[in-house]
């Protein structure tokens, strides 16, 4: 945990799954911070992939359970929306598929769901993801053509 000047190390009671691909937000309407973990630290592609949620509320972590795990298991990135009070977020369902196919999932609240059809670009990578509050838009820039995305697309 950050105070201002130090990082401090924390030792929660429980934590995430060991993963290589993950990516985290802050939900302002939950008040909480969602982390996603696609794969595991085993390799990709393997059985063992996670495609996990946990929340951390300042002092533990919690896996989500009984909820509609993201196919994804490379996560590009991930925003938070806050006009529509949902995360959202992009990536790889298989790192050896050819063509690779991108996957966006939204998070509002309770579960995950896939958006058929989005227009989603081809990832190479992990993409920074910001919300333009300014705009209502999630903001991705995609390398290496460093292409700019907005969601929901106008």
């Amino acid at each position: 945990e950050w105070d201002g000047t130090n990082w401090i190390l924390l030792k929660p009671l429980s934590n995430p799954s060991s993963a290589t691909d993950i990516a985290a937000i802050y939900d302002e309407a939950q008040q909480t911070t969602i982390l996603f973990a696609g794969n595991s630290n085993a390799g990709f592609p393997t059985p063992g992939s996670t495609s996990e949620t946990w929340f951390w509320d300042g002092t533990n972590w919690t896996k989500a359970i009984n909820i509609q795990a993201p196919l994804v298991r490379m996560t590009g990135g991930m925003a938070y929306d806050v006009s529509r009070q949902q995360a959202v977020l992009v990536g790889f369902s298989c790192l050896t598929c050819t063509p690779q196919e991108t996957l966006t999932y939204v998070w509002d609240g309770s579960n995950w769901s896939m958006i058929i059809g989005a227009n989603t670009p081809t990832l190479g990578s992990s993409v920074p993801m910001a919300n333009d509050i300014q705009r209502s838009r999630v903001i991705m820039l995609v390398p290496p053509q460093a292409s700019t995305w907005v969601w929901p697309q106008p």
